[in-house]
């Protein structure tokens, strides 16, 4: 399962970057559309309803076609009908967007009427204009977000985020011209909005091609109908919640409360934005593939958790320093009042996330209509807040409104998924999680009067502190901790150990020789980086290397060299005391015991065995390799796989059955093996992997062992 989160992990920081990129528009221009050289609050405000009116508009236009296909792409139904299944989505997506475009054009005027909200068209001349654009805009977007998803399910997080760079950097550029070189105001932005959506589909064009394939699955258009039209309702709904306190605040405080509430939230929809989309783009396929998991109930548990601690930091973290983040974008000093907004907005936004994500076992059990229905109610409860409080409140009553709606949204269709489809989330921890979260940010409100350094760093003491108040509430399991420990563990190693002795470290050159296999490994070798350090050459630096010239090549010199207290001499003479017998192997003849010693145990040095490992035959003996295993009583407990390229030996796989480790197995199988390669006079060297993101255990093995980490040049002769 752990393994399942770091690739969630690895997914997010690559989607967060491209997510972060076609978001980071909006923020960049903060201090542009703040500046009253070029838009009054007046323009910021209208701005803001154009805004949300484009998502009502994208959310409608695409009828959610898109949740059909995340739902079905991986269903075994479809397994060899994918891109079939992709082309009918994006026609379905294209009719229904140009459709619902035409429909909403013939409804301009009221649109209009209802941005305006009073005002004169006077003073928004171009909006009749900016609202064609608008939706051509909303159109396009809505075309856009299937191949986006496909994008996601198919895990291609890189090509993702460089589309949307390209994109940000076209729309960031022409904004920049249009409005400040040409002064064309709220027009030059739509423009430029146009602009960069048609360059992100004329990029993603090749990709649609690719995995198109020009048939209707008409079979589908049903399920997908059945499936989506449930979820089109709590889309639009979803962005009318989100769209109601403005309008209502535009129609009973004015545009310009409107600007002052919308920057406010603009700097707490950051975190929506930027963390939790991105999160959320990496988890949705995952989740959706664990569906038929037997262990999914604990998976879909402890990402809940896991969502929970880590949102509530980045929620602390932006409430935290709204005032010193705003007091940097903001050009106009009037909108500093948007600091109180912020929090709203923040811890709002951290329960739409748990909604989300508790929201899976309704789509397991495909009950999308309580989604649907839920949060049209929530929307109708909003409705009645917002006209409660933003007469009493003003902006701070639409922000109050949103709060108590996502604590809403999320409790009531939890109560319903929990009905459908039990899951035991942690609900104690997510307690702990929201005391201690409201409590450190009321602490960091009383730094409110002090200078803003002093405050600054007041904040971010209390963000620090944070993990290690929720330490001593035990709001850490025994296996979470020792993954922390033993993550911090690997960390110190790495930097006390090698990077001070990165200097000293011997060099070697080992020639691979010329064989195909042999040459692409040395270009491999070159290219693959630390895990820890990306800049760190992981095949170049601290390989774990036994010489054998300095013991003579003689292995009795080298076996008096490892023996003492808790020595390798000791733990192999413990498993002789045992019956251990050592064995040349034909992997092909122990496929059943291999599979037993590799599923013996969940986890290995503090990480999840890998998927390779929980595959029949996975051990195979090619060109160059041998395998050698070890017997208790006639059984294979444990097996090395080595492979041989010139002068060298590389320990490639070493693994024990989980019962028998505390026999000293695997240190008479290495020890029992360097033996067979010290008697060899063709070979100078044995190589066992490299230390970098060594735990300690593994780490202390390969010290007794005396395998050096040397600097490494591969060559091919």
């Amino acid at each position: 399962m752990f393994g399942d989160i770091k690739q969630t992990m690895k997914h997010t920081i690559v989607y967060g970057i491209g997510n972060f990129a076609s978001k980071l528009v909006g923020f960049i221009l903060i201090p542009l559309y703040t500046d009253q050289t070029f838009f009054s609050t007046a323009d910021y405000g209208m701005l803001s309803l154009l805004d949300v009116t484009s998502q009502i508009l994208i959310a409608a236009m695409g009828l959610a076609f898109y949740a059909g296909l995340v739902r079905w792409y991986w269903d075994k139904e479809y397994a060899e009908r994918q891109k079939s299944l992709f082309f009918t989505i994006m026609v379905m997506t294209t009719i229904a967007a140009v459709g619902m475009g035409m429909i909403v054009w013939g409804f301009q005027d009221s649109v209009e009427a209802l941005l305006l909200a009073g005002e004169e068209m006077a003073s928004f001349d171009q909006l009749p204009y900016v609202f064609h654009l608008l939706l051509v805009y909303s159109v396009l977007s809505a075309i856009v977000a299937p191949v986006l998803d496909l994008l996601r399910l198919k895990s291609r997080s890189v090509q993702f985020s460089v589309v949307n760079i390209l994109k940000l950097a076209v729309t960031l550029g022409v904004t920049v011209y249009f409005v400040v070189g040409l002064k064309r105001g709220i027009a030059g932005v739509y423009e430029a909005q146009v602009i960069g959506i048609i360059s992100q589909l004329l990029l993603l064009l090749p990709f649609i091609i690719k995995n198109s394939s020009f048939k209707l699955e008409f079979a589908a258009i049903k399920q997908i109908l059945s499936y989506s039209y449930p979820l089109m309702f709590p889309a639009i709904v979803g962005g009318l919640l989100t769209a109601f306190d403005k309008y209502m605040l535009n129609y009973m405080k004015g545009v310009d409360d409107v600007a002052f509430y919308a920057f406010g939230y603009k700097i707490g929809n950051t975190l929506k934005i930027f963390i939790v989309a991105s999160v959320q783009l990496a988890l949705t396929p995952l989740m959706m593939k664990k569906i038929n998991d037997p262990n999914n109930r604990r998976f879909y548990s402890k990402i809940f958790t896991y969502l929970s601690f880590g949102g509530m930091y980045c929620v602390l973290g932006l409430s935290l320093l709204s005032r010193e983040v705003i007091a940097l974008v903001a050009s106009n000093p009037a909108y500093y009042v948007s600091v109180y907004v912020v929090p709203f907005i923040t811890f709002g936004i951290f329960f739409g996330m748990l909604r989300d994500t508790s929201v899976i076992g309704l789509q397991i059990t495909k009950r999308t209509k309580i989604i649907s229905s839920s949060i049209i109610l929530i929307t109708f409860i909003n409705l009645g807040l917002n006209l409660l409080l933003i007469p009493v409140l003003g902006m701070y009553g639409a922000a109050l409104a949103t709060l108590i709606a996502q604590i809403l949204s999320w409790i009531i269709p939890y109560y319903f998924a929990q009905k459908a489809y039990p899951i035991p989330y942690e609900l104690g921890k997510l307690g702990k999680v929201i005391v201690v979260g409201i409590c450190i940010y009321l602490l960091g409100m009383l730094t409110m009067p002090l200078n803003i350094w002093i405050a600054f760093v007041i904040k971010i003491g209390l963000l620090i502190a944070y993990p290690f108040i929720l330490f001593a509430w035990k709001f850490y399991d025994d296996v979470e901790l020792q993954r922390i420990t033993g993550m911090w563990d690997s960390w110190k190693l790495m930097f006390s150990y090698y990077w001070a002795s990165l200097r000293s470290m011997p060099r070697q050159t080992i020639n691979l020789g010329k064989t195909p296999l042999a040459i692409r490994l040395a270009k491999e070798f070159k290219k693959r980086k630390a895990k820890f350090l990306y800049l760190i050459p992981h095949k170049a630096i601290a390989i774990a290397l036994l010489e054998k010239d300095k013991y003579q090549n003689d292995f009795a010199t080298y076996y008096e060299t490892v023996k003492g207290k808790n020595s390798v001499k000791y733990f192999h003479q413990q498993a002789c005391k045992k019956g251990a017998e050592f064995r040349v192997i034909d992997p092909a003849l122990f496929e059943d015991d291999i599979f037993e010693v590799n599923t013996s145990l969940e986890t290995r040095q503090g990480k999840d065995i890998k998927q390779e490992y929980l595959q029949r035959g996975n051990i195979t003996r090619g060109e160059g390799m041998e395998v050698y295993g070890v017997f208790i009583e006639d059984k294979l407990v444990g097996y090395i796989r080595t492979l041989h390229l010139g002068d060298t030996i590389f320990i490639n796989n070493i693994l024990g059955h989980g019962a028998y480790l505390k026999a000293g197995i695997m240190y008479f199988l290495l020890l029992e093996v360097l033996q067979v390669y010290f008697d060899r006079n063709d070979l100078k060297y044995i190589i066992y992997d490299s230390y970098w993101g060594n735990s300690r255990g593994l780490a202390l093995f390969k010290k007794r062992f005396h395998f050096e980490p040397t600097k490494v040049k591969w060559i091919n002769r």
